[in-house]
């Protein structure tokens, strides 16, 4: 898991447990929740808020979807299974086939 997966990770596990307090008896305050999951207090109290995380608020500037990325990905190593590592250029050709694909 990447360092970045892994924060958002622990962000949503802060939040998680913020709103489990909150609807229970035990109280918890964003700012405790962070310190708890090591994240950022107001991070977790914009996320609190309903901001997004950056890679939703910029999907619409995304070419590919996370799905077609996916699918580049597996290609690439289907291919490098086979014993046929791609050059930047082939996987150019691929990501620009995915991209016709869908326009």
């Amino acid at each position: 898991m990447g360092e970045g997966q892994d924060h958002e990770t622990r962000i949503k596990a802060a939040l998680d447990t913020y709103e489990k307090a909150q609807k229970g008896s035990k109280k918890l305050s964003l700012r405790k929740a962070a310190q708890m999951f090591d994240v950022p207090a107001s991070t977790l109290h914009h996320r609190a808020a309903g901001r997004e995380t950056r890679q939703e608020s910029h999907v619409h500037q995304q070419k590919l979807s996370v799905g077609e990325e996916k699918i580049i990905a597996e290609r690439c190593l289907q291919m490098s299974s086979a014993g046929f590592p791609l050059s930047a250029a082939m996987l150019k050709q691929i990501a620009g086939s995915v991209l016709r694909s869908h326009t």
